[in-house]
């Protein structure tokens, strides 16, 4: 949510990936596509949930 209001944010990940490493850098554009994906899986998520227990 920091890096909507136009914040960046990084890090340097190196045990991640073997003999490579990572490095991970968020700005607002994919602060943005983080915070639409994550409505829309945690949509799902309550969607799947209710209808599982109809089943049960």
């Amino acid at each position: 949510m920091a890096a909507l209001g136009g914040g960046r944010w990084s890090a340097d990940i190196s045990g991640l990936l073997p003999l490579a490493g990572a490095h991970v850098a968020v700005d607002a554009l994919s602060g943005l596509f983080m915070a639409v994906a994550g409505a829309v899986v945690a949509v799902y998520g309550v969607g799947y949930a209710a209808g599982l227990t109809r089943w049960a």
